[in-house]
Parts: C-alpha cells; sequence; structure tokens
C-alpha cells in the first residue's frame, strides 16, 4: 500500500520498479523513463539521448577524422542502426568529447543491415577523463569477427572508468576495400546498469542492487 508520486513528470510512459535489501525485505519504490530490462543490452538510466546534430545540450559533441557525404560522426549516436558514420577510408576515428566527466562500465557497437564488411576488424577505445584528447587506451580488439544485420555487441572494462573525451581508433574494417562504417557507437554509463561480468543489476555507486520491475 505504497504511493509513488509522478505528480512533478511530463505526461509519457515511466516504469515502476520496486527496490529490496539484501535480505529481501521491501526497499523503497523508483520509476524510470526507460524500461526495466536485465541483459547487456540495458543503457542504464543514465542513458544518453539521441542526437540529432553534432551537438547535444547538456552531453557532449561527435566528431571524426572524416565524413563520407551525408553520414555524419552523429549519426552513429542516434539511436537508429539504419544510419550512421562513414568514411571513405579502410581505417578511421569516432569521437565524443561529454560536456563533464561521466563514469563509464563499457561500450557497445551496432551493425547496420548489409554491408557488414565495412564494419570494425580491429580498433582501441581511448579516453580521457579530463581533456577532450583522448590518450589512455582502455581496450584493445583485434581481429574481430564478422558482423551481422543489426548485431550488438557489448566490451565492459575491467572497472568503471571516469571519461571527459573517448574515441574508437579502427585501423582496419571486416574486408571493404573502400569504407569504414560504425552504426552505433552507445556508451554504457555506471548508473543503474546491468553487469554482464557479474550477471547483477549494479547502481552508480557500483552496489549490486535488488530490484523488481513492476510494470
Amino acid at each position: 500500500n505504497q504511493t509513488i508520486d509522478m505528480s512533478s513528470e511530463p505526461d509519457g510512459f515511466y516504469w515502476p520498479y520496486a527496490d529490496l535489501n539484501a535480505d529481501g525485505t521491501f526497499a523503497g519504490f523508483g520509476y524510470s523513463d526507460i524500461p526495466c530490462e536485465y541483459s547487456p543490452k540495458r543503457g542504464g538510466v543514465d542513458a544518453m539521448p539521441a542526437f540529432s546534430a553534432a551537438t547535444l545540450a547538456g552531453w557532449g559533441t561527435a566528431s571524426a577524422s572524416g565524413t563520407n557525404g551525408s553520414n555524419y560522426p552523429w549519426k552513429a549516436f542516434d539511436g537508429d542502426a539504419g544510419t550512421g558514420w562513414q568514411v571513405s577510408s579502410t581505417t578511421g576515428t569516432l569521437k565524443m568529447v561529454f560536456s563533464g566527466v561521466r563514469k563509464l562500465l563499457g561500450y557497445a557497437l551496432v551493425a547496420r543491415r548489409g554491408n557488414s564488411d565495412r564494419m570494425p576488424k580491429t580498433w582501441t577505445f581511448d579516453y580521457s577523463a579530463s581533456t577532450d584528447t583522448p590518450d589512455t587506451t582502455a581496450d584493445t580488439q583485434t581481429n574481430a569477427p564478422g558482423w551481422s544485420n543489426l548485431e550488438q555487441r557489448v566490451y565492459m572494462f575491467d572497472d568503471p572508468i571516469d571519461v571527459k573525451s573517448f574515441e574508437i581508433d579502427i585501423t582496419a574494417n571486416q574486408g571493404s576495400g573502400n569504407y569504414v562504417e560504425v552504426y552505433g557507437l552507445i556508451p554504457l554509463f555506471v548508473d543503474d546498469h546491468y553487469d554482464i561480468a557479474s550477471h547483477t543489476m549494479i547502481d552508480s555507486s557500483d552496489t549490486a542492487i535488488r530490484r523488481v520491475c513492476l510494470g
């Protein structure tokens, strides 16, 4: 017999949940405008909104080493697997500079329909905790297997990292002699995220939580 006060929220869809203590007793209600999802695809409560231009106020600015036509860098961050960033080269760099420091658990890449031989094969994920120039490597992938249509792959770091800027530096694609394409680059934030390594939900303090989705 509890109440969830949502009177301050705009009209829309919201998903309530109940948090439990370690012993299973009720700890409190909450809600999110992102559906509960216990899987590696969970973007977190702090999931980045879709970009519709190079800069999204309050979040950051996307850029790249080059662009082919209208396949702008920000299209890799627009949440649409049908559009993405493309460069007329077999190598390239896709970059994001946040408006402030954010804590990341990892990232995901998404392939488009067709032309999967243009997706990355070898790359590094570089970041900086304090500047706009990524200079530290958090993840390296070599000889990644071929991609299927709309496939999403998640890459988790050993530990959460503070990030002011990051980039994926692609040194080889899957075989195309003309292009590199990234149709989705999703930063995975610490806040309320599903940890693929431990298979648990964790909160922003990296503490495991017991959360039951109610609708």
